[in-house]
C-alpha cells in the first residue's frame, strides 16, 4: 500500500483533466469508478474522479444561492435527520450532499443555534434563603445548670422545636438563655 500513490496527481483540477473525465463519462457512464482514470488517461485516483463528477461536473447540478423555501426544507429536515446530507439532498433536486452541507456549515449552523436560544422561554429560578436561628434553650433546661458538664447528654438538652412561643420570633432568646 505505501506505493500505492505514487505518481497520482493531487490538488486542484485542470480545465484539461475535466474534459478528459466529461467525455470519459460520456462514453462509458457513470460507475466503475476503479477504471475511470485509466479510461480517461488521467493521473487520479478513482475517489477523486468520483467526487469531481459527482460534486462539479455533472450536468444536472444547481449552483448558486439557496432559494428561501429550500433553506426551510434544510432546517427542517436537519431537525428530523441530523447530518446526514445524502437524505437531506435527495430532498433537493440538484442540490449534491456536499453542497448542502457546505451550505449548512457555513451559512445556517449559526444561525440554527441562534433559534434555539431564541425560542427557549428564559427560566427564572427562585432562590430560597436560609438565615440561620438562634439556639434558645428553655428555663427548665439542665444543659446550663449541671454540676458535671461532661457527661451531659443529648437529652437534657432542648431542641430548637421545644422553644417556648416568646422565643419564636427570635428577639428575645438572650433574656431565655439566661433565666
Amino acid at each position: 500500500m505505501e506505493g500505492y500513490n505514487l505518481g497520482v496527481r493531487k490538488g486542484a483540477w485542470t480545465r484539461e483533466e475535466d474534459d478528459l473525465l466529461r467525455q470519459c463519462i460520456e462514453n462509458h457512464g457513470e460507475g466503475k469508478w476503479h477504471q475511470v482514470p485509466f479510461k480517461a488517461g488521467l493521473n487520479r485516483c478513482r475517489r477523486s474522479c468520483r467526487l469531481r463528477w459527482l460534486n462539479y461536473l455533472k450536468p444536472n447540478i444547481k449552483r448558486g444561492e439557496f432559494e428561501e423555501d429550500k433553506v426551510d426544507l434544510i432546517i427542517r429536515l436537519h431537525k428530523l435527520l441530523g447530518n446526514r446530507w445524502s437524505l437531506i439532498a435527495g430532498r433537493l433536486p440538484g442540490r449534491t450532499a456536499n453542497d448542502v452541507k457546505n451550505y449548512w456549515n457555513t451559512r445556517l449552523r449559526m444561525d440554527s443555534r441562534l433559534k434555539k436560544v431564541k425560542d427557549k422561554p428564559q427560566e427564572t429560578i427562585k432562590t430560597i434563603v436560609i438565615r440561620p436561628q438562634p439556639r434558645s434553650f428553655i428555663k427548665s433546661s439542665n444543659c446550663l445548670s449541671s454540676k458535671e458538664p461532661h457527661i451531659q447528654t443529648v437529652e437534657n438538652c432542648s431542641t430548637p422545636s421545644q422553644t417556648s412561643p416568646s422565643t419564636k420570633n427570635g428577639n428575645d432568646w438572650w433574656e431565655t438563655l439566661f433565666r
